[in-house]
């Protein structure tokens, strides 16, 4: 997690840790740091660190998570997920939101828009349906 929050930050900020104890509580946190930005990102790190070391096919991170981080480390993740040679599947809310970078890889990247009008079954699930 070290190396790739060093990537992910420009080593300018300390790297997650993740401590399991004797009793089997498990600690993670960023020492020094306990921001929502820094723990969505240390969350991401964590999983990039799982995907680089274990064979998994892929990684999958919702808008909620990513959008609570840093734009430039947003930045980073997402070259991070493009390097990674694996599938990453992310929901992004209002990419235009983000870097100019970030808003690149995303439009450069993206495979699927769903809108309204544009849903992915048909309809909205948190719409009513207007019974003729």
């Amino acid at each position: 997690m070290a190396t790739i929050n060093g990537v992910v930050t420009e080593r300018q900020e300390t790297a997650p840790l993740l401590q399991i104890t004797p009793q089997k509580d498990i600690i993670f946190e960023t020492p020094g740091n306990t921001s929502e930005g820094t723990a969505f990102k240390s969350l991401v790190v964590y999983d990039l660190s799982i995907l680089e070391l274990r064979p998994i096919p892929a990684l999958i991170h919702d808008s909620n998570i990513l959008k609570r981080i840093e734009d430039t480390h947003l930045e980073h993740i997402l070259e991070r997920y493009q390097d990674s040679g694996r599938q990453i599947f992310i929901a992004f809310d209002k990419a235009d939101s983000t870097t100019e970078k970030a808003y690149k890889i995303l439009e450069d990247t993206a495979i699927l828009r769903l809108s309204d009008g544009n849903e992915l079954f048909g309809r909205s699930w948190s719409k009513y349906e207007l019974n003729d």
